[in-house]
C-alpha cells in the first residue's frame, strides 16, 4: 500500500508483561514517528528531542540515554532504566520510510517525579536563540558533535536541539552539515548579545579544536 505523508502516534495504555509465571500489567507510553523526505538518523534525533522535551515537562530529573547502538538507545533516569528509543526494522513495517519507536514505563516515571520534592518556577527573564552549523566527516554521528556543545557551552545554555543534517550537493564530498538550536537563559537576569557572543565564541573554538568547520 502506497503510504503519504508522515506519521506521528503517541499513546499511555496498560501492557501485559510475562515476568516469570506471573504476567505483571504496566502503564506504558509509547510513540512512533515517520518522516518520508528525512534519514534515519535525522529522524531518530528528532523523536530523541520529543522524548527529552516530553521528559522534561513531566519533571523526570537527570534523564540520560545509553550508547546509541544501530540507532537504538536505553532512556535512563538516575540509575533506573526507564524505557528505550530505537528505529524499527524495516523488515516489520515493509517501507523504506524510517520509523523510529519509543516506549517508557509511565509507573516508574511516576515514581521518579514523586521523588523529586523541590520544584523550580521558569524564568521570568527571556531567552536568546542562535544557530550554529557544523561541518564534519560523514562518519561523524550527532552525539559526538553534542558533547563538544554542551562541555563548551556553560550552564548559561538551557537546550540543544537538532535542527538539520545536510549533505547535499554544497558539501564536500565526504562530509555533511549539522545544524543545532542553543537556548540561552538565566535564572538571575537579562542575558546580553556581548554575554551569548561569548559563549558562542568557546563552543566554535572548541568545536575548530576537533578539526570540524563552522559553517557560515
Amino acid at each position: 500500500m502506497k503510504r503519504s505523508g508522515d506519521i506521528r502516534i503517541f499513546e499511555i495504555g496498560k501492557v501485559f508483561i510475562l515476568e516469570g509465571e506471573k504476567i505483571e500489567e504496566k502503564r506504558m507510553i509509547g510513540g512512533a514517528l515517520s518522516r518520508r523526505n528525512k534519514k534515519t538518523e535525522e529522524v531518530f534525533y528528532e523523536m530523541k528531542g520529543v522524548v527529552d522535551l516530553l521528559l522534561e515537562k513531566m519533571g523526570v530529573p537527570n534523564f540520560s540515554y545509553g550508547q546509541t547502538v544501530s540507532r537504538q538507545a536505553k532512556v535512563i533516569a538516575g540509575s533506573k532504566d526507564i524505557g528505550w528509543i530505537g528505529e524499527i526494522d524495516k523488515k516489520l513495517t515493509g517501507d523504506v520510510v524510517p520509523m523510529v519507536f519509543f516506549e517508557m514505563d509511565f509507573d516508574v516515571i511516576n515514581e521518579i517525579v514523586e521523588e523529586e520534592i523541590e520544584y523550580r518556577a521558569p524564568s521570568k527573564y527571556p531567552a536568546i536563540e542562535r544557530d550554529l552549523s557544523v561541518v564534519v566527516p560523514q562518519e561523524v554521528k550527532v552525539d559526538d558533535v553534542l558533547n563538544v556543545i554542551e562541555n563548551a557551552s556553560g550552564p548559561l545554555v538551557i537546550n540543544i536541539d537538532l535542527l538539520d543534517i545536510y549533505d547535499g550537493e554544497e558539501m564536500e564530498e565526504g562530509m555533511k552539515s549539522m545544524t543545532f538550536g542553543l537556548v540561552f537563559q538565566s535564572y538571575e537576569k537579562t542575558l546580553t548579545d556581548a554575554e551569548v557572543n561569548k559563549i558562542m565564541e568557546k563552543v566554535i573554538k572548541a568545536i575548530e579544536e576537533k578539526d570540524w568547520e563552522i559553517r557560515k
